[in-house]
């Protein structure tokens, strides 16, 4: 804090945002998102339904079970208020929206699974209630950007953030079905998903660079000296620009000449790298977070 001595105030500068458990949030965030896009393919493009469709279906509800799990531990600091917290709160709190999503979403997705496979009879009750757990999906994926578009922090009060969490999620649900593929036969055109995840990799990208040169004055300069020469740069260069986005799109690109060949290691690669960029993005995105002055 500093003293402007011909106003006589006070200027309390610049400062890092410290409210979040960032790797485990990270972490959450990543296992919901990614397990969520999955199931979103697997609903509304019919991703894998021949053999691996019920493989794939049960990892994307695991993964969304899993990230929820992650966020039920670190938030239920108070058990005696779930209900008031996440329930009562829904048409001010994007938490609780988010929290019904998973709700709905758990609850509709295991009911199909058990409907698909032990009841054959019940094929259309059975699309319906996918279709709905799958819609409650997109919100779990966005909830989390919606949510820090609502606080104080300028780098996270932007239009762009909930349209980057559709991205990177599809990109993690893009790279689940690559990692599937890679280990066992799911009767895919790996050609199209690898495709389709170079195009959303490269558009991740474009669009965290729009991002920052998006970001209000007052907290530009502090929020990219902290990703590219401060402490976040690890995370930030490395993991996300390096590793979870330029190999894995050179390798996409190499992969799609090597259509006649034995391209198994590469596409593991691809998917477990692409993995590592979606982790690497949470993280930086939520520790990045910096408030602007105040007088």
């Amino acid at each position: 804090m500093t003293a402007n001595k011909s106003a006589g105030t006070f200027v309390i500068q610049p400062r890092p945002v410290d409210i979040w458990g960032e790797l485990w949030h990270a972490m959450a965030f990543t296992f919901t998102g990614t397990g969520s896009a999955l199931y979103t393919y697997l609903v509304f493009l019919g991703v894998g339904e021949a053999r691996g469709y019920t493989i794939a279906e049960f990892l994307a509800i695991g993964l969304v079970f899993l990230g929820a799990l992650i966020i039920f531990a670190l938030e239920l600091t108070y058990r005696s208020v779930f209900l008031r917290y996440f329930f009562v709160n829904i048409g001010q709190s994007w938490i609780s929206r988010g929290v019904v999503a998973l709700f709905i979403f758990g609850i509709l997705s295991v009911v199909s699974v058990l409907l698909g496979n032990f009841n054959p009879g019940t094929e259309t009750l059975t699309r319906t209630l996918t279709i709905i757990a799958a819609l409650a999906a997109l919100v779990v994926i966005v909830y989390p950007s919606l949510l820090l578009s609502t606080t104080s922090v300028p780098f996270w009060r932007s239009r762009l953030l909930p349209l980057e969490f559709l991205v990177s999620s599809g990109i993690g649900g893009l790279a689940i079905i690559v990692l599937l593929q890679g280990l066992r036969d799911v009767a895919i055109s790996l050609d199209y998903v690898l495709i389709a995840l170079g195009f959303l990799l490269a558009a991740n990208l474009l669009l965290y660079l729009i991002h920052l040169t998006r970001i209000p004055i007052g907290t530009k300069r502090q929020t990219i000296e902290l990703l590219t020469r401060g402490e976040l740069r690890s995370w930030f260069l490395m993991g996300f620009v390096v590793l979870g986005i330029g190999i894995p799109l050179a390798l996409v690109i190499v992969s799609y000449f090597l259509r006649e060949l034995d391209r198994s290691a590469l596409v593991l690669a691809i998917s477990l790298l692409a993995l590592i960029g979606v982790f690497s993005q949470r993280c930086w995105l939520l520790r990045a977070g910096i408030k602007p002055a105040l007088l």
